[in-house]
């Protein structure tokens, strides 16, 4: 694609006045292109070229579905080719742009999140670009705003998933169950295999959520959910580094999306609730408990992610149709309830999400590894001992050396695991 001509691309200008007012996302205005360096908005004159540190320059095309957080927004782009001064169209990238500029080392945290959790194996988006005001002098952007560069991941968010299939359900008459349990069964282990890698290399998500997965559009040649792995955890924002973070305790503050993070973290946050906590639980907000446990707040998010992809409507107020997230104390009524549904719609699955789920910490599963052989295990004799549930050869070692207690059901599945893989050898 040339850069003669005229193109529609995004405006950041909030107060642009092509742009929907008091929105984040900003419409897209139509400009005529005399050169790569001063093409701006026909509206507000604000470039819309982005360079990054690395001096290559970028322009945002549409806003990311579901792509406005708490963190900050993100858009597909495309790169201007330096040598042709036009566009790769065969190349789409996804922007970040981070609502506040943060210091370098935050922001280099997400960074090195994103590269060694891609490193690992883990599907995650690759890191390709970035800028940041600090590291480099005024660049001719529009604004100061820090953003990364990384590959654009094409699909919806599993959030959205969530929705369209409720909406289904509602239509058919069925206003309870999400989707078929197989299929659940199979999100929960492709996202395990991604929590293990990252955890595995020290890095914690700390904000696992629907929004932050996202669903990879299939080509036509795959049908079967079986066939593909197409599950990407996204949005580092917020992740820590246990291995070598210069601060070796757990932020004071700490970042969570409320309906999704384990009860330590929301009363840790929330210190005027705890004079009505059990006072068992307070020992666990503590930054060396927290350390300790710290595998286990992801595993707690993933599995009320699980629970909302079974039952939608999982811990809602009846009466206001609003998040009862703060689940502060072990034994709650709401919380029981919304379990007990899980139960009857995912009964096979309902055993994996209990455990995950455990009010204090050292009562749930304590590394991604052992939910992973726990789940593999339960799915492969539910469904018909089908080979696509054994452990990937990356995994078996992992799977056989976790201390989880292991019964005869996850012999025989880790053996069935391993043949698999000789077979495949030989």
């Amino acid at each position: 694609m040339s850069l003669e001509g005229t193109h529609s691309f995004i405006c950041r200008n909030k107060d642009c006045i092509n742009c929907a007012e008091g929105k984040l996302h900003y419409k897209a205005t139509y400009v005529q292109f005399t050169d790569r360096q001063n093409s701006c908005c026909s509206s507000c004159d604000w470039k819309l070229r982005w360079e990054s540190d690395n001096q290559k320059i970028y322009f945002l095309t549409h806003p990311c579905d579901k792509g406005e957080g708490n963190q900050g927004s993100v858009y597909k782009a495309l790169e201007v080719n330096s040598n042709s001064k036009g566009f790769d169209t065969e190349k789409i990238y996804a922007i970040k742009f981070l609502r506040q500029t943060p210091d370098v080392d935050t922001f280099n945290r997400e960074i090195e999140g994103l590269q060694i959790s891609r490193n690992s194996g883990a599907r995650v988006p690759n890191y390709i670009d970035h800028y940041h005001p600090q590291q480099r002098a005024s660049n001719g952007n529009a604004s100061e705003d820090a953003f990364l560069v990384m590959e654009f991941i094409e699909g919806d968010r599993l959030s959205q998933k969530i929705l369209e299939q409720t909406q289904e359900n509602q239509t058919a008459g069925n206003n309870e169950i999400f989707s078929r349990e197989k299929e659940i069964f199979g999100y929960l282990i492709d996202l395990l295999e991604t929590l293990h890698l990252i955890h595995k290399n020290r890095i914690i998500h700390r904000d696992i959520k629907p929004d932050n997965i996202v669903v990879r559009k299939q080509t036509q040649e795959v049908r079967n959910f079986t066939n593909d792995r197409k599950l990407y955890l996204v949005d580092f924002g917020i992740c820590k580094h246990l291995a070598t973070d210069s601060n070796t305790k757990f932020t004071l503050i700490q970042p969570h999306t409320p309906i999704y993070a384990p009860p330590e973290i929301l009363i840790r946050n929330t210190p005027s609730s705890q004079e009505s906590l059990d006072s068992s639980i307070i020992e666990f907000t503590k930054d060396i408990s927290l350390e300790n446990y710290a595998e286990t707040r992801d595993i707690y998010s993933l599995g009320i992610t699980i629970c909302k992809l079974i039952y939608e409507r999982f811990y809602k107020n009846s009466q206001t149709g609003q998040l009862a997230y703060k689940r502060y104390k072990p034994h709650d009524t709401r919380w029981n309830n919304a379990m007990e549904e899980v139960r009857k719609l995912a009964p096979n699955i309902y055993c994996i999400v209990d455990k995950m789920l455990r009010y204090y910490p050292d009562e749930r599963y304590q590394t991604a590894i052992e939910v992973l052989l726990d789940a593999s295990t339960q799915a492969w004799y539910t469904y018909n001992q089908e080979d696509f549930w054994l452990l990937q050869e990356k995994f078996l070692q992992d799977a056989h050396n976790c201390q989880i207690p292991k019964t005869k059901q996850h012999e025989i599945f880790l053996q069935k695991s391993w043949n698999k893989q000789l077979d495949r050898i030989l």
